[in-house]
């Protein structure tokens, strides 16, 4: 697979990823949002599926928290440049729990013996989403916030057995 289609693919699993949050409440994305950048490191080094995971989560955060740089430049009273900038750092560092699945999922698929793919790669988000800190935390499972139907499973398994889920489901 060429470079420009696993970036395309990385990418459209960021934008889905964010479509599934509130202002766009677009929540059925998430059950699928994992799965183009699945597609996009299979057969990938842990490496380099580490910057393609990455990607899908700088594209993530770009999505979900543009309003970053307006509150920077409003109530910050930073210059627009500096605002973006600062922003673009932020959402650098955020994606890195994709980067981190990612990379963690193709290290582990290949030495996981009889364990089957799709529970690796389960295991390697929840693992993702608890491991990696975030300036402003939120996890794949709050995209489901307006269907409590779906978020009564935190009752039993937290947050993190939702966002386990929701993995599972992009195959």
């Amino acid at each position: 697979m060429s470079q420009r289609k696993r970036a395309a693919l990385c990418a459209l699993g960021g934008v889905l990823t964010f479509l599934a949050f509130p202002e766009w409440d677009l929540s059925p994305l998430a059950w699928v949002c994992l799965a183009p950048t699945l597609i996009a490191i299979d057969g990938c080094s842990p490496k380099a599926a580490f910057g393609w995971g990455w990607l899908h989560g700088f594209v993530t955060n770009l999505g979900g928290f543009y309003w970053v740089v307006h509150l920077l430049v409003t109530f910050g009273h930073l210059p627009l440049p500096v605002a973006i900038f600062l922003f673009s750092l932020l959402a650098a560092y955020q994606g890195l729990v994709f980067g981190v699945w990612a990379g963690l999922t193709r290290a582990l698929e290949d030495r996981a013996g009889p364990i089957p793919r799709d529970v690796v790669r389960v295991a390697s988000f929840v693992a993702a989403e608890f491991a990696v800190p975030f300036i402003f935390p939120w996890y794949l499972a709050n995209s489901q916030w307006n269907l409590p139907a779906v978020t009564q499973i935190c009752d039993v398994f937290g947050v993190l057995g939702l966002s386990a889920l929701l993995a599972a489901s992009s195959r």
